[in-house]
């Protein structure tokens, strides 16, 4: 078997995803420094005068996920909520 790349994760890529009915919610990618980041779509600018989101070119920002049960933005498995009852 010969590997395209060196690095491992570029041959073997993997993530963990809480998917919503509108599409992901959170999901994991590895950063830099090989530790695993828990991320989310940031939300929408809203258009004050139409009243909806505005549309941004490139699609929204990817944030670190940071809130009650993520604090850090760093995925633990064993502390997300949304792994432990299935969802991701």
């Amino acid at each position: 078997v010969i590997f395209a790349f060196d690095d491992w994760l570029s041959n073997m890529p993997n993530q963990l995803v809480a998917w919503t009915q509108s599409g992901r919610q959170y999901f994991s990618e590895y950063g830099p420094d090989g530790r695993r980041y828990c991320k989310m779509y940031a939300p929408p600018v809203r258009d004050a005068r139409a009243n909806r989101a505005k549309r941004v070119w490139g699609g929204r920002s990817v944030i670190l996920r940071q809130d009650d049960a993520i604090p850090d933005g760093i995925c633990d498995p064993q502390e997300c909520p949304q792994y432990q009852t299935g969802q991701c």
